[in-house]
């Protein structure tokens, strides 16, 4: 993020069709879109690191602790990964 800057400072296209969640923690990035894949992006090369396919419902939330365990919600279960960056 640079607040001088009006236009997007990177795009990544990391997913076909739209991007259901996005998750931060450090130099890494947790995105996952409608295709049915998530992916843990790092930041610094603008890169996927790993990229997962989600089985029977698409991530519809995400998140990072402070400790860096990720919380991925797929329909009525939340799975909880550590060491996926």
């Amino acid at each position: 993020w640079t607040p001088t800057v009006k236009e997007p400072v990177v795009r990544l296209l990391g997913h076909n069709g739209h991007v259901t969640s996005v998750a931060i923690h450090n130099n890494y990035m947790m995105s996952s879109g409608a295709d049915g894949f998530w992916k843990v992006w790092d930041l610094r090369k603008y890169e996927p690191v790993h990229t997962f396919k989600a089985h029977g419902h698409t991530v519809a939330d995400a998140d990072f602790s402070m400790t860096g365990l990720l919380a991925v919600a797929f329909g009525p279960r939340v799975h909880i990964y550590k060491d996926v960056t």
